[in-house]
């Protein structure tokens, strides 16, 4: 069988990073002074981070939530690049067999 092309959600299909966007989520919410939490952000996964922070405040404007989002992923990208990440399960022998049928 040949492969030709292959396309990877990164978040939980890569690494596991979910319970660290939870993270960057509560703590962008601190420095801006509003609340949210853990549950509110695993309740809305798999949804944009505009769509998940306009849903958790929405009394928020266009142009915060956007500084918001920004602020989230700039303590993402810290916190993960501090850390050992780590794969899924079974992610090597994935591409191992993507390497041999392309």
């Amino acid at each position: 069988m040949k492969i030709k092309a292959v396309l990877f959600d990164y978040d939980e299909t890569i690494v596991h990073s979910n319970m660290d966007h939870v993270r960057s989520y509560v703590l962008a919410g601190r420095k801006f002074g509003v609340k949210i939490t853990k549950k509110q952000v695993h309740e809305r996964m798999g949804k944009s981070a505009i769509n998940i922070l306009s849903e958790i405040l929405p009394e928020l404007t266009d142009e915060d939530i956007i500084r918001l989002r920004d602020e989230k992923e700039r303590i993402y990208r810290r916190m993960i690049s501090k850390k050992d990440v780590k794969t899924v399960v079974g992610l090597r022998e994935l591409l191992e067999f993507l390497c041999r049928n392309k």
